[in-house]
């Protein structure tokens, strides 16, 4: 009870914070237009480019300080735009073309995710057979014959009641195969859009010992049919897995993807329930892993449209909300120190006016400002706090982990 009322308060607390971080946002906002509105266009000009009376020296000391902080801040817009533009990335491991065997110790394990696919799974399974040691089909919660005809396929079928989301269907695959003690881990669509032949491609470099964990690009292959709306929201994501990896990666949203048994262990007990593209490239690179990429061939869809993703902008929502907090569990102090500088920026600038009023006048005449731009300063210093914080956490677990791990 006491445990539980405790919880209560912290919450409780938290939406008291975010309540009042709103609110100063809210304020802010409105000064900074009011003062905005209470300027012509002439003045405002005047103002930005020459802030300050040439009459005395304080005046010249204005303007100076003034322009060095815009060229400064120019210089770091500047930084992020080329940073976004050519950024100096990793490239995934160089692999060998030569077709080779897999050694008969290694357990190929193929894991196919399923929701209402009836017409294609058989297809599937089928055509994966000659390329696997087992097969495992996990229905999520499918309301026509999927389960029943990959049940009369001969393979294992992993049953969910309810859709759980093709995150929880993915690892719940995961578990299964190593449970069955898979040294390889191949995941394909049961949609008929990755080609089951193709499977060897993403073994290879994992048999090598080239690559943890291989990637079946549809970019750097072939792509029979795809929606130019899929093709965008596919390119912006990967972009996203890129600059966040700093690898470079041509298709980030693949579903057709190989591990070897290391890699597919740090794969499970994923944050995110709805989608795990994004987030398990960025831990795996993220944690050491190597990554490769091979080109995929990507067929028409046969019929239908995509039933693991019901909704494309709902989808995308949910992937960005997953990207943005596997990178601030992995970067906390970059992730909040945005947020932080942001905050400070702001205070800085309100708080600029502030001073130049005082230099100028000897009074000042807008104590709400004064008090916004220190509320802003203050709160830009906590975010920066929370990320040190985070970090420390961070490394502790990293730390603990390994300690755990040889205890097991």
């Amino acid at each position: 009870m006491a445990r539980r009322l405790w919880e209560l308060g912290i919450l409780l607390m938290i939406i008291a914070a975010i309540l009042i971080l709103v609110g100063v946002i809210i304020i802010a906002i409105s000064i900074i237009v009011q003062e905005i509105m209470s300027l012509g266009l002439t003045e405002m000009l005047t103002a930005f480019i020459w802030p300050g009376n040439l009459s005395s020296w304080r005046g010249w000391l204005i303007i100076v300080v003034w322009w060095i902080f815009l060229i400064g801040l120019g210089f770091i817009v500047l930084s992020g735009i080329v940073g976004l533009i050519s950024p100096k990335r990793k490239k995934p491991v160089e692999i060998k073309t030569e077709p080779l065997v897999t050694p008969e110790n290694l357990k190929v394990v193929v894991t196919i995710p399923a929701y209402n696919e009836e017409e294609t799974i058989a297809d599937v399974i089928e055509g994966c057979k000659k390329y696997a040691n087992e097969i495992l089909v996990i229905d999520d919660g499918s309301t026509d014959r999927t389960r029943e005809i990959a049940q009369s396929a001969g393979v294992k079928v992993i049953v969910h009641k309810t859709n759980r989301g093709l995150s929880e269907t993915i690892q719940d695959g995961f578990r299964a195969a190593l449970n069955i003690g898979a040294d390889i881990i191949v995941n394909i669509d049961a949609d008929g859009q990755y080609l089951p032949e193709e499977i060897p491609k993403l073994i290879d470099p994992i048999v090598r010992d080239e690559a943890d964990f291989v990637l079946g690009s549809r970019f750097a292959g072939h792509i029979e049919e795809m929606s130019w709306i899929k093709k965008f929201g596919n390119r912006l994501f990967t972009r996203v897995v890129r600059a966040l990896t700093n690898t470079e990666i041509s298709d980030g949203q693949t579903g057709f993807r190989s591990f070897n048994r290391a890699a597919a262990i740090a794969s499970i007990d994923l944050a995110g329930r709805y989608t795990y593209t994004q987030e398990q490239i960025i831990r795996l690179i993220e944690e050491g892993f190597r990554v490769a990429e091979v080109p995929i061939y990507f067929a028409r869809r046969i019929s239908g449209s995509s039933r693991l993703i019901a909704s494309p902008l709902g989808y995308a929502a949910k992937a960005f909300a997953v990207t943005l907090r596997t990178y601030r569990d992995y970067h906390p102090v970059l992730f909040f120190g945005i947020i932080g500088g942001i905050f400070i920026l702001v205070g800085l600038l309100l708080g600029s006016v502030v001073v130049f009023e005082w230099i100028t006048t000897g009074l000042v005449f807008r104590e709400s400002t004064a008090v916004l731009a220190a509320m802003f300063v203050m709160s830009g210093f906590q975010f920066l706090l929370f990320g040190f914080l985070a970090d420390m956490f961070a490394n502790l677990k990293r730390l603990v982990k390994p300690n755990s791990d040889g205890e097991k």
